[in-house]
């Protein structure tokens, strides 16, 4: 496959792929950017505007809709606004996972794809990085502990609002939320999800791929490195 790729003269094959995985990650990190930036400044409008409900600052409604506003700025559009930053975070995060193995599978020999595996993204996803692409990631860490735990949240969400009664994975979540700060239970039925889980699960999705990056850097050498490596525990073996 490295002959179909057209690599511009003035790089070597590792360059070109050094290049691409490069690029890759700024994108990434560009997307990753803005659903930090919406968690951000959505939560501190929230927060401005119930403050402002709250102190009756806000007129023109009549009572019925003020009392609708002030219950939905200070329970419901903050939930709704961290439900919706772990589900597009989930997607970036499945997205770029798919991108990654492409990306590599441009510049190898191989034919071998993410799709012809069985399972899950983050399953085939670790079967193709062991077997294929035998890059030496920790899937033992805690860092990948913790993408498992954001992947069923996330399934929780979609598939069944929230409510871990029901749901298939429910000892996951419920081992998950005795470890991190993403999720509390709430009546054991309901995931809780905070603001400062939603930072920290788009801080380590960040941390998978500056990891997943410098990785692909080690096999293909070339002008470019993630100076926030220097940052992060990358769990390499």
């Amino acid at each position: 496959m490295k002959d179909e790729i057209n690599i511009p003269p003035e790089y070597t094959p590792d360059q070109w792929a050094n290049l691409n995985f490069y690029g890759n990650y700024c994108n990434f990190s560009d997307h990753l950017d803005e659903i930090s930036d919406y968690l951000r400044e959505f939560q501190n409008y929230i927060q401005i505007t119930d403050n402002h409900l709250q102190a009756g600052r806000i007129s023109g409604h009549d009572a019925l809709h003020l009392e609708k506003m002030k219950f939905n700025f200070q329970h419901s559009h903050g939930d709704i606004l961290r439900k919706s930053t772990i589900i597009s975070l989930y997607i970036l995060l499945e997205n770029e996972l798919d991108e990654y193995c492409k990306t590599f599978a441009k510049h190898s020999a191989t034919k071998l794809k993410l799709s012809d595996f069985k399972g899950d993204i983050l399953e085939r996803f670790k079967i193709y990085s062991t077997k294929v692409l035998k890059i030496p990631f920790d899937f033992g860490s805690d860092l990948w502990q913790f993408i498992i735990g954001l992947h069923e949240v996330r399934n929780c969400l979609v598939h069944n609002n929230g409510i871990i009664e029901g749901f298939g994975k429910k000892k996951v979540i419920e081992h998950f939320s005795k470890h991190q700060n993403l999720i509390t239970i709430r009546d054991e039925y309901f995931m809780d999800i905070s603001f400062n889980g939603c930072s920290e699960s788009i801080e380590q999705v960040d941390r998978l791929f500056v990891t997943l990056t410098e990785l692909a850097f080690d096999i293909y050498p070339g002008s470019y490195r993630l100076k926030k490596a220097d940052h992060f525990n990358l769990p390499k073996k």
